[in-house]
This record gives C-alpha cells, sequence and structure tokens, in this order.
C-alpha cells in the first residue's frame, strides 16, 4: 500500500497500517511514521499498544534518529509537555495514559543517549524482551568505537552478560579476552590519534615539497637575473 502524498494522511489508512504493523516481520520506519502522523491528526484513534511497539522498535535501531523522529510526532508524551488546552475529556484521557505507559521505554533512551549501560539494564529489567539484543549490540559498537581495550568487568556490565555468554559475544566480534582487559580490534573511530598523526605527516610531507619548489624557484630566478 501506498503511503506517499496525499494518501498519507488519509485517516482511512490508520486501520490498514496498524495491520501492517502488527504483521510485519521486518522494521518499517515510513509506516511507522505515517500512522503516528495520523494519530497526531485523529487522537481519538489512538491505540497505546501500537505506539509502544513503534516507539520500541525505533529505539532497536538506536543510535539512528529513528526513535526522535516517532517522538516527534508525539506532542504531550515527554513530562515536561503540556498537554494542549484544546484537547478534551477522552483524547486527554488517552494522552495520559499514554505518557504513563511510553515514559519507561523513554527512560531507557534517556539512559542510552547518556551512555549509562548499566541503568539500561536497570530500567529494562525483564521487560522489552526484543529490545534486549539489538541494544547490546548498540551498546557494543558504542563501546568499540570508544575505546581499544576496556576492563572485563565494566564489559560484562555494559553488556549485562554473565562470563560464559560475554566470552562468546566477544569472540564474535573478534575482541580477545586477557585476563581482566578486553582489547578490541582497531577500527576507523577508535584510533583518533592515529588518524591525527597520519594526517600531520602528510601535511608535514606536502609543506617539504612545497618549500622544495619555492627554493628551486627563487634559486633559477636568481641564476638568470645574474646573467
Amino acid at each position: 500500500m501506498s503511503i506517499e502524498g496525499v494518501d498519507r494522511y488519509n485517516p482511512e489508512n490508520i486501520g490498514v497500517l496498524e495491520k501492517k504493523l502488527e504483521q510485519q516481520d521486518s522494521y518499517d520506519l515510513n509506516s511507522s511514521l505515517a500512522l503516528l502522523k495520523l494519530y497526531q491528526f485523529n487522537p481519538d484513534q489512538t491505540k497505546i499498544p501500537v505506539v509502544k511497539s513503534i516507539l520500541s522498535k525505533a529505539l532497536a535501531h538506536f543510535p539512528e534518529p529513528d526513535f526522535s523522529l516517532c517522538l516527534s510526532l508525539l506532542p504531550g508524551v515527554l513530562e515536561d509537555e503540556e498537554l494542549g488546552e484544546e484537547e478534551e475529556g477522552e483524547v486527554i484521557g488517552k494522552m495520559v495514559a499514554l505518557r504513563k505507559e511510553v515514559t519507561p521505554i523513554l527512560n531507557v533512551a534517556d539512559a542510552l543517549e547518556r551512555a549509562d549501560f548499566v541503568q539500561v539494564w536497570k530500567l529494562l529489567g525483564k521487560d522489552y524482551p526484543e529490545l534486549h539484543q539489538p541494544i547490546r549490540n548498540c551498546i557494543a559498537e558504542t563501546i568499540a568505537n570508544a575505546a581499544q581495550v576496556v576492563r572485563l568487568q565494566y564489559l560484562a556490565q555494559a553488556l549485562h552478560l554473565e562470563s560464559q555468554a560475554l566470552n562468546e559475544f566477544s569472540q564474535s566480534r573478534s575482541w580477545v579476552i586477557e585476563g581482566e582487559l578486553v582489547k578490541i580490534p582497531l577500527n576507523r573511530d577508535n584510533q583518533a590519534k592515529t588518524n591525527t598523526q597520519q594526517q600531520l605527516t602528510k601535511l608535514h610531507g606536502q609543506f617539504f615539497f612545497l618549500s622544495f619548489f619555492i627554493l628551486i624557484f627563487y634559486f633559477l630566478r636568481s641564476f638568470y637575473s645574474f646573467h
């Protein structure tokens, strides 16, 4: 079904999109945003379980901006946002209930943003089991992009994994456990100093050749002027 153009705002598509999102095996950001936009225009038709599912799937793609995009279409959900004065009765009740239901996942997103990984797992607990592995992968990528060596104890807490599971996870990423430390392979992001040094070396080389040619230029000009 097309969700482009004017048809994107047709309230008759709400049920179709809800059904699509419930049945889909893969994540579809465009359909999620289209449905949230329709909910925004038709708040009385908002289904809280569907919104929770959308936010959960969007957060699984952190640090991509999917979660923020979805959240931007849910005015009044954040605690510091005031509910619109024009909303009345059942709509306000539904928005208040929605805010209450999605607050836990908002807290998880906030902890991820702050890289407070231990708090992430405390907030998740046994809820949102579908998020555990995607978030674990996200945390692993964040750590790998920031460090070449980390303490084993810290990694276990950050990934919420015990000994055997941590060993298997590390092996799957070619991380090497040596005693109380874990060595992470070099990548473009965790060796910023090396990249900077290479750039400086290149600039020094370019400066040397430029200076050499300038010297030759003045030498030849002096030579021909003399003759």
